[in-house]
């Protein structure tokens, strides 16, 4: 099953740009940004570094984006990977060791 995702984000034909941005909030109504807040992912990318750790198979589709999240490693490997699922224009907790929020604007979303 993660396979099917990370093969329809690598031969997406829509059009859209392949990346999606996403900033993080210290609030549930996703208002109040902290330092380091903001993360762009593209599917070409095999790896990308995160304020706090890495990101890996990051697949778009129209209403979310799917990725592996690596916390506290740099490279994309090792025993903490958690697999995430974000939607677009919704502001959603996120697991972690801290209580945060992510969410992607949905007004510049052209990923797909």
């Amino acid at each position: 099953m993660i396979g099917s995702w990370i093969k329809a984000a690598k031969t997406k034909s829509g059009g859209g740009s392949g990346k999606a941005t996403f900033v993080t909030y210290t609030d549930a109504e996703c208002t109040i940004t902290p330092k380091n807040a903001t993360v762009t992912l593209d599917v070409n990318e095999e790896c990308t570094v995160t304020p706090d750790g890495s990101i890996s198979d990051f697949a778009c589709f129209e209403n979310k984006v799917r990725y592996k999240n690596y916390e506290k490693d740099g490279e994309c490997s090792g025993d903490n990977m958690k697999f995430n699922e974000l939607a677009v224009g919704v502001c959603q907790e996120f697991p972690g060791p801290h209580q945060t929020f992510k969410m992607i604007n949905s007004d510049s979303y052209d990923c797909v």
